[in-house]
């Protein structure tokens, strides 16, 4: 490709005025007709650009705000250029190194919390949008103050045979085995994502592209605790995140999550409500935490044999006149609570956040006294009535 009409100042399409490099072949640069900065990318030819500029659109319609929007493409020169929305922020890449530099080891806990959330629901937007991103790395992820948002939705799946393309640190043994991008590569990546802003530093050992592939491949995947007190690392998520990324790392497909839903919900479960719901030390949150419940309509009377024909209907919205069981989702395995507690407790974090657990005070000693003495009353009034109707006919 020419470098010639390349260089800060030059016109690209009679449209954008490049002015500096952020990257090989990527430019930011003036919107003469918007006035606006935005980002220009180089590509070998116009149907390149064409794919990528469809791309976007596509992301951008179907999931709009996780990336960028796209503003036009076309052909300078021979070459074709691509022109999207410049994400304003610091990459997730430079924020690390930037702790790192200053001694600290990850995030710090309150924007872990806030970065990683974000980032799997712009996951989970996506996959459920039929759009997989491919290339999930901190240096393609920008913290907007507000929202982790994705520096490019435009990838075209193009390489050659043979040629694996994206960070050696975060590619699936999926990737290195030369396979097309798939949501459970995009977990993959965001679950080494989550490791690093927790940690500080790569959940691997290797450092070279061929160890990197060893390891994705063929190297142990231990618990993320464990892996990080082995590298010296301090640690302090809920035993919930070990599952969580042993899940987003399986190479077991059958024991994978199969989208980014799927490990939004697991992760608001295992990790996020734990932390909400305790103010235990993190060592002992998980046995402090109480769990995430689903209110679920049961005939009366109701007995465990009901729920063994057919599985529960989840039921979000209060069912106050069928008794409820409380559905315990987190691992290791579902329990379920014939007696539901009797507060009234709204679910502030998780999947099912803002849903209300109703427990079941119709069959309290109390109640029934209240209601019997409301059947007295009834009783009482309706004969004085009755009397009174009489006395005047």
């Amino acid at each position: 490709m020419s470098e010639s009409a390349w260089v800060s100042g030059a016109s690209i399409g009679d449209r954008f005025v490049l002015d500096a490099a952020l990257a090989p072949d990527v430019w930011s640069a003036l919107d003469r007709v918007e006035l606006e900065v935005v980002v220009v990318r180089r590509d070998a030819s116009p149907a390149v650009s064409s794919q990528r500029f469809e791309r976007l659109t596509l992301a951008h319609a179907r999931a709009r705000g996780v990336g960028p929007s796209p503003r036009a493409f076309g052909e300078h020169q021979g070459e074709g250029y691509f022109a999207r929305e410049r994400l304003v922020g610091q990459t997730l890449a430079e924020a690390l190194d930037r702790d790192r530099a200053a001694g600290r080891q990850g995030l710090d806990p309150s924007l872990f919390d806030a970065f990683v959330r974000s980032l799997c629901a712009g996951v989970a937007r996506l996959h459920s949008a039929g759009i997989t991103h491919g290339y999930l790395a901190p240096a393609h992820l920008v913290w907007t103050g507000t929202s982790a948002r994705l520096l490019g939705l435009d990838s075209v799946h193009d390489a050659p045979a043979g040629v694996v393309v994206g960070d050696a640190h975060f590619l699936s043994d999926r990737r290195w085995g030369g396979l097309r991008p798939s949501p459970i590569d995009d977990l993959w990546g965001l679950a080494l994502i989550a490791y690093e802003c927790a940690a500080g530093r790569s959940y691997w050992n290797a450092t070279d592209s061929f160890a990197l592939a060893t390891e994705a491949i063929r190297g142990a995947i231990d618990p993320p605790s464990a892996r990080a007190a082995r590298q010296g690392r301090a640690w302090s998520l809920p035993r919930g995140f070990d599952d969580w990324f042993l899940a987003c790392l399986s190479r077991d497909d059958a024991r994978a999550y199969s989208d980014g839903a799927e490990a939004l919900d697991a992760l608001e479960t295992l990790v996020f409500r734990r932390r909400f719901f305790s103010d235990a030390p993190a060592s002992t949150s998980d046995d402090a935490a109480p769990s995430v419940c689903l209110n679920v309509a049961t005939p009366e009377p109701f007995s465990v044999d009901d729920l063994r024909g057919a599985p529960p209907t989840p039921c979000l919205s209060p069912v106050v006149t069928k008794p409820m069981a409380c559905l315990n989702v987190a691992p290791p395995m579902p329990c379920l609570k014939v007696a539901p507690p009797k507060a009234l407790i709204e679910v502030g974090a998780g999947p099912y956040r803002g849903s209300t657990v109703y427990g079941d005070d119709r069959r309290a000693p109390e109640f029934k006294k209240r209601r019997r003495a409301a059947f007295v009353g009834v009783a009482v009034s309706a004969a004085v009535i009755a009397w009174w109707l009489a006395r005047r006919c």
